[in-house]
């Protein structure tokens, strides 16, 4: 959208052609504080600083030790709790000097005890380096998670590893951890003095060692030479896995010397990386079943931003929806007919075969009844009879036309003793088992009695209340289910206050879905700005919609 180039105009330009934005400079290091607060405003797709994404979570670790191991070699050591990394990984470490903070990749040698260890080259003009030999125990560093895809294919077959310099600090660790595996290591230098680890690497079980030297000293009994030398000597039959790691160069060569010689390249591992300069990287071979893969990324501004558009489209059909079914609330005649239909009576007689006694009635009646439910109360009069039947807090009242053979039922239902039967206390009561609008014009109540009605969208509720006996009866009526769901959409019988909450959230998700689609419409992508013209579209229609409503 041009935001980037409008943050940070000395880094990035805005191509027409494309709408997307363009690094200008070759060398961005001077401009990283501007590069970062474009990140944190701007639909990046990722940010890298010096290799490391600007999301990448850094653990604080405090510096043990800087030790010399070998000629320009040093050794790393530092504090970090649990940290976790797969043999042949490396991380980046975060240093500090005259300039600011900047990463580097190292290869992890071993994290065990509540320390990590890295083997780092260093070099005289390096950045990396000068900043490594000023470290004194106790100052800050930062890690990265370890990533990497150089490690072991499997723990078991015949190994071969090729390896130079630091190329051993990957190399290492991978050994140990395949302690019953036949394995084999060509380790190279310039001279003897480039050689380290020589007791962890003869330590190691099962583990055959050959070191050649490029320029060794007079004394030198051990093979001279470059690794691809050594490699010339070695019967590559007895292994089915080679690891290289070290120079670009060095692991070029004996890849293309491996190949030559007919092992499979499938089979070969390498991991290649040249110390030095402030954009420091390492290259590994693709991920290979078996191999560790590196840790990934997430652009989480994008996938906001990814969330918003389509939560916006999301939106809009619902609104389209609100506008159809709007349209259509005062068009009920296409859905309900008007029932001219008489209604028909339900048959409340009783059979000819039930004498109208106690004894024969109540097993009839109850009959009609849930389980469990108990006989309350028989009252005889001339012309009826009345009949109580109770099941927990209910009442199931029938009154009997002896001349007619017909019954009538009324349900009750008992309102607790703790509950005030005046109306201050009785109507916030009633209202909670039977939701709605209460009618408060249509109440009818005296000394012993008390009637309402309670309307929602649903139904409506006509009850009575008797004082005396502490019990009440509802009779409901539902509509059809058109008419309850045109009455929800209308929003009747809702209060003053719902009114306004409805009207608010109203008004954000449209504020929401508008600028989804503003952003949508901007988007470099063909299909996404179609995508937002046909949602602007059907707005459109919806405004019609709800003016027509």
């Amino acid at each position: 959208m041009g935001s980037c180039a409008r943050i940070a105009p000395e880094v990035f330009r805005l191509d027409p052609t494309t709408g997307l934005a363009e690094v200008v400079p070759g060398d961005i290091e001077p401009y990283r504080e501007s590069v970062i607060r474009a990140a944190r405003s701007c639909p990046f797709v990722g940010v890298d600083i010096d290799g490391v994404p600007l999301d990448e979570p850094i653990s604080e670790a405090n510096v043990v030790s800087v030790t010399p191991i070998a000629n320009s070699v040093v050794e790393l050591r530092a504090c970090c709790k649990s940290y976790r990394y797969v043999p042949g990984q490396y991380a980046f470490v975060r240093l500090t000097d005259d300039r600011g903070e900047f990463f580097r990749p190292y290869s992890v040698v071993e994290a065990t005890d509540g320390s990590v260890v890295f083997c780092v080259r260093v070099l005289p003009q390096g950045r990396g380096g000068k900043a490594l030999t000023k470290l004194k125990p106790g100052e800050r560093i930062g890690l990265s998670r370890a990533s990497g895809s150089f490690a072991l294919s499997t723990k078991d077959q015949p190994k071969l590893f090729i390896t130079g310099g630091t190329g051993l600090a990957p190399v290492l660790p991978m050994l140990l951890a395949a302690p019953d595996a036949d394995k084999t290591v060509i380790f190279g230098g310039r001279s003897t003095n480039d050689f380290f680890y020589l007791d962890r690497l003869q330590s190691a079980p099962n583990t055959t060692v050959i070191l050649i030297a490029s320029d060794p000293p007079p004394s030198w009994r051990g093979a001279r030479g470059l690794v691809t030398h050594a490699l010339a000597e070695i019967d590559l039959t007895g292994f089915s896995e080679a690891y290289t790691s070290g120079s670009p160069a060095m692991v070029t060569a004996v890849r293309d010397r491996l190949v030559e010689r007919g092992f499979p390249a499938e089979q070969i591992y390498s991991d290649a990386f040249e110390p030095g300069g402030p954009t420091t990287t390492k290259v590994a071979n693709p991920a290979t079943p078996g191999k560790a893969k590196p840790g990934k990324t997430h652009d989480w501004p994008g996938l906001t931003r990814q969330i918003h558009f389509h939560a916006s489209l999301a939106l809009a059909m619902v609104f389209l929806f609100y506008a159809v079914s709007g349209f259509i609330a005062n068009r009920v005649s296409w859905f309900v007919a008007e029932d001219t239909t008489p209604p028909v009576l339900i048959d409340n007689r009783i059979p000819e075969a039930v004498a109208l006694e106690q004894a024969t009635v109540v097993p009839y009646l109850l009959g009609q009844l849930p389980p469990n439910t108990q006989l309350k109360a028989w009252k005889d009069s001339d012309s009826s009879s009345t009949v109580t039947f109770v099941l927990a807090d209910k009442e199931f009242e029938y009154t009997i036309d002896r001349a007619e053979r017909q019954f009538q039922r009324e349900d009750w239902r008992q309102i607790p003793a703790q509950v005030d039967l005046s109306l201050p206390t009785l109507l916030p009561w009633l209202n909670e088992r039977y939701p709605g609008e209460i009618d408060t014009k249509g109440i009818e109540e005296d000394d012993v009695s008390v009637s309402l009605a309670i309307e929602s969208v649903w139904g409506k509720h006509l009850i009575n209340v008797d004082k005396e006996q502490r019990r009440l009866s509802a009779a409901s009526s539902h509509p059809h289910l058109m008419i309850s769901m045109i009455d929800l959409h209308r929003g009747k019988h809702l209060g003053t206050g719902q009114r306004i909450i409805v009207d608010l959230a109203a008004i954000a998700l449209v504020g929401l879905t508008m600028s989804g689609i503003a952003m949508g419409l901007f988007a470099p992508g063909r299909r996404r700005r179609m995508t937002v013209a046909a949602v602007s579209l059907s707005l459109v229609v919806m405004l019609l919609l709800l003016v027509a409503r």
